[in-house]
């Protein structure tokens, strides 16, 4: 069974500081929105936080995953734009722990 049947497209908005050098302000924090095909939200903030980490030098504060509504609510009052990036982020594999036995 293919795994991917099940992805949804969701748009993550992003708070992050463009400076590692200083200690995160409210008043230099800024955003950006992502929108990814995704199994569920914790497999998409980790492809969002791999996504950044190729592209940018960006420290991310803060990974939101925005309902529908929220979404729509963003586009009428902020026109948020999409963000694309020309890297592809690395699938990263997790192994297994297994325990020898003595």
């Amino acid at each position: 069974m293919n795994p991917r049947i099940h992805s949804q497209i969701m748009i993550f908005k992003v708070f992050y500081q463009v400076d590692h050098s200083r200690s995160p302000r409210r008043e230099t924090t800024q955003t950006l929105y992502l929108e990814l095909d995704t199994k569920d939200a914790n497999e998409g903030i980790i492809q969002v936080r791999e996504l950044i980490a190729a592209n940018t030098d960006y420290h991310v504060e803060f990974i939101d995953v925005l309902s529908d509504k929220l979404a729509q609510y963003e586009k009428d009052t902020a026109g948020i734009e999409i963000t694309n990036f020309t890297k592809v982020a690395k699938k990263t594999t997790t192994k297994k722990a297994t325990a020898k036995k003595k």
